[in-house]
């Protein structure tokens, strides 16, 4: 803490210095006045940031369902079913016949 205040001095000193030189003259007092005072607001910022406190908010209970485990289904079992063809009587009588390649289905 001391070596910050020390550091704040010297580097609010050593700006104030340079607008000595425009101080000198009479009519140059005010804007090194304010150069000076400006930096010394600067730096105090730079030195000892403000403390910015944030409350946070209280967690929410979230809920989630269980997690479903299903079985692993059994052995899977293919067998070949051969190309044929498919009749379907549709309402009022309509028919319609179409073929149906050949392909594994599992039983």
């Amino acid at each position: 803490m001391k070596k910050s205040i020390i550091l704040f001095l010297v580097i609010s000193l050593m700006i104030t210095l340079i607008a000595v030189p425009q101080a000198s003259a009479g009519r140059r007092f005010w804007p090194g006045l304010a150069l000076g005072v400006g930096s010394a607001i600067v730096l105090s910022h730079l030195l000892n940031p403000p403390r910015v406190y944030t409350y946070y908010a209280p967690p929410v209970p979230v809920y989630a369902p269980p997690a479903q485990y299903y079985p692993a289904p059994p052995v899977a079992r293919d067998r070949w079913i051969p190309g044929h063809w498919v009749e379907n009587y549709g309402p009022y009588g309509a028919y319609s016949r179409y073929w149906v390649e050949g392909h594994w289905e599992r039983y």
